[in-house]
C-alpha cells in the first residue's frame, strides 16, 4: 500500500523560495527518456505505458524545469503493486493535485530540487484522458501555445514566492482549455 502524501504539495516548493520558469530546454527529452527508461525497467511490467506530459513535454513552451511523467496501469491492483517500486527509484508520494482515487503523484529531488513527477494513474480516466489532451492541444496549437506562456510567466511574477498559488492559477488556466468542446 502507498504511504500517506503531505497534505500540502510540497512539490511546488523550491529551496530557495523563488519560482523558476525557463525556455523551452532541448535536454527535457532526454530527460524524460532515461526516465521512462527506468520506470519500465523497475515496474515489473505493471506499466503499461509512459508519457511525457507538462509544459516540458510542448516545444516552444516556457516551463519550470521539472519533467512530468505519466505512467498508466490498467487497475488500483497494479497502482498498489508499483508504488513501492516507484518509491525505490528515489521517488517521494506526495498529495495529487486533485482528490481523484485514479493517481497518485511522486516527485524525485536532485541536489534538493525537484526535477521530476510522476503521475501514476489508471488508463482510460479522465485525469489520464485529460493530460494527454492538454499536451497535444498545446502541441498542435501555436496560438495557445503562446497564450499559455504569456499565462505562465505572469502567474509566475505575480506568484513569485506561492509556488502553490502559482499551481493553482495553472490549473484554473487547464480547466478552461479543456472546456473548448473542439479540444482534440
Amino acid at each position: 500500500m502507498s504511504r500517506t502524501p503531505d497534505s500540502r504539495d510540497s512539490s511546488y516548493e523550491t529551496p530557495l523560495g523563488k519560482l523558476v520558469i525557463v525556455n523551452d530546454g532541448p535536454f527535457w527529452v532526454q530527460e524524460f527518456e532515461q526516465m521512462r527508461s527506468c520506470l519500465f525497467d523497475a515496474s515489473q511490467g505493471f506499466i503499461h505505458r509512459i508519457d511525457h506530459i507538462g509544459s516540458t513535454s510542448v516545444p516552444g513552451l516556457v516551463a519550470r524545469p521539472i519533467v512530468d511523467l505519466l505512467a498508466g496501469v490498467r487497475s488500483a491492483e497494479d497502482m498498489d503493486r508499483v508504488d513501492s517500486l516507484i518509491i525505490g527509484l528515489n521517488y517521494l508520494p506526495i498529495a495529487p493535485p486533485v482528490a481523484d482515487s485514479s493517481v497518485r503523484v511522486y516527485r524525485r529531488p536532485r541536489h534538493g530540487e525537484v526535477t521530476h513527477v510522476v503521475y501514476l494513474a489508471k488508463r482510460d480516466t479522465p485525469f489520464f484522458d485529460s493530460a494527454l489532451r492538454l499536451r497535444d492541444s498545446l502541441r498542435l496549437s501555436p496560438v495557445r501555445r503562446s497564450s499559455y506562456s504569456d499565462f505562465k510567466r505572469m502567474s509566475a511574477e505575480t506568484f513569485a514566492f506561492d509556488a502553490l498559488a502559482y499551481a493553482e492559477a495553472k490549473a484554473v488556466w487547464m480547466r478552461a482549455l479543456l472546456r473548448i468542446p473542439d479540444l482534440l
